[in-house]
């Protein structure tokens, strides 16, 4: 409460400053997440000085960590301010519709989906599908059970002996990963690699994937930035059908049609049993489309307009 408390204070006391900086211009805010100092900050400035706010939605306080007890009291006080706050924004980015649904009270308040942003990585080797009979799955982040890394790493006991599940990352799964690596040859476990790093083992890979596990209600909320990662490296992408995950999207990605190890272990050999021609095609439009509608320059543009009253 006490650390609430003082970023209020020190969020207000630099926002007055800000102002009085500079008196003349046609000021607005945007804040990035929900967070209530902020929040408050942003609506004793709309309400005194008439400065409009705009809000950037990338998680919703009731996902955030578990709690119990008299935490668990207080985040539901926290998410009811919140949501009463953010009905005098003048605008709000989503990353998904679900999640612009989420708040009623905000429905009627000017909003724009951006589920996220690329840019081109440093230079690639050109697309070059492996037509060898091997096959790498590669897999970079959390190393938890709702990322479906368990599953992922259980899904070799159902690939042939000439497949791979290479994994990057650190989390809850970490132990768990390890020692799957020393007892099956067919996980490899990488560790925690650099941005850099991560970009050039991809490429070594056939397939990358995002295994993430559906049941939560979190999931439709939130949107798999690494989809975005993953289709900027010029690989084929497989992955779960997370709710979140725009229908135009359909047409690159490739989809897990049952989130379990041996769903994910028969998804992957159906890729490699494919016409290499077609997967190929998919790559190059999934490029194609991300560097066209996904780029800086385009996403922030939506929220541009959304700031201008376009």
């Amino acid at each position: 409460m006490l650390k609430m408390v003082t970023r209020f204070v020190v969020a207000l006391f630099s926002a007055i400053k800000w102002l009085s900086t500079y008196p003349q211009d046609d000021k607005k805010i945007i804040l990035y997440s929900l967070h209530t100092p902020f929040l408050l900050t942003a609506v004793l400035l709309k309400w005194i000085f008439g400065v409009h706010f705009y809000i950037i939605v990338t998680d919703f306080p009731e996902y955030m960590g578990k709690s119990k007890g008299v935490r668990r009291f207080l985040k539901a006080i926290d998410s009811w301010l919140i949501e009463w706050l953010g009905t005098q924004s003048s605008g709000f980015s989503y990353v998904s519709e679900y999640a612009a649904k989420f708040y009623k009270k905000w429905q009627s308040i000017p909003a724009v989906i951006i589920e996220g942003i690329v840019d081109r990585p440093g230079d690639l080797p050109p697309l070059s599908l492996n037509q060898k009979k091997s096959c790498a799955v590669f897999y970079s982040g959390g190393l938890s059970y709702d990322y479906g890394v368990k599953d992922l790493v259980d899904a070799a006991e159902f690939l042939p002996e000439n497949y791979e599940i290479w994994i990057c990352g650190t989390g809850e799964l970490e132990e768990y990963v390890l020692h799957k690596s020393k007892i099956d040859a067919r996980v490899k476990y990488l560790g925690l690699l650099q941005p850099s790093e991560v970009a050039v083992k991809a490429k070594q890979a056939d397939i990358l994937i995002n295994p993430r596990r559906l049941e939560k209600k979190f999931v439709a909320l939130s949107f798999p930035s690494k989809i975005l990662e993953y289709l900027s490296y010029q690989m084929p992408v497989l992955t779960s059908r997370v709710p979140s995950i725009p229908d135009e999207y359909d047409s690159f990605l490739f989809y897990i049609n049952e989130v379990s190890p041996r769903g994910i272990a028969e998804s992957v050999m159906a890729i490699r049993a494919m016409d290499q021609k077609q997967v190929q095609d998919r790559v190059n439009n999934g490029i194609n489309f991300i560097f066209k509608k996904k780029s800086a320059v385009v996403q922030c543009e939506k929220f541009a307009h959304i700031i201008a009253g376009v």
